[in-house]
């Protein structure tokens, strides 16, 4: 009896330390919100381009400066981004800004990730999103 009460224990000890590492990992996952893929249209090669993407308005919170990542492909296509932060008397916008001539034919994407910071109602988020300018003749 007392066998089978110590094995019970033990397995219950066991079964309660994994729903405690299960619920930590739960609670303290890299979850990344991909947003869904946006087109900026159509442009022709060899043309002057230019989009602003205003990151807070995406993701309804102010982006974290250190946190913005962006990456275009096919890269040397004539189409560069960069991430600019501009602090005005009234507000603080945190903007990617797409220029340049595309010099490929085809469809260039802009991959932009970026982080929020969290409050009381709601924990840090990651987000992801695609841009894609489909460069023609």
């Amino acid at each position: 009896m007392i066998l089978t009460l110590n094995s019970l224990f033990a397995t219950i000890k066991k079964l309660g330390m994994f729903l405690i590492g299960l619920l930590f990992l739960a609670a303290c996952g890299n979850n990344i919100n991909k947003l869904a893929d946006e087109s900026l249209g159509k442009i022709k090669l060899n043309q002057e381009y230019g989009y602003v993407i205003d990151l807070d308005k995406l993701a309804n919170g102010k982006a974290i400066e250190t946190s913005v990542r962006v990456v275009i492909n096919p890269t040397n296509n004539g189409i560069k981004a960069g991430y600019q932060l501009t602090k005005n008397t009234d507000e603080t916008k945190n903007q990617v800004i797409i220029s340049g001539k595309p010099m490929v034919k085809g469809n260039i994407s802009v991959d932009v990730q970026w982080g929020i910071y969290g409050n009381m109602s709601y924990s840090p988020k990651l987000f992801k999103k695609r841009f894609i300018i489909n460069a023609v003749e």
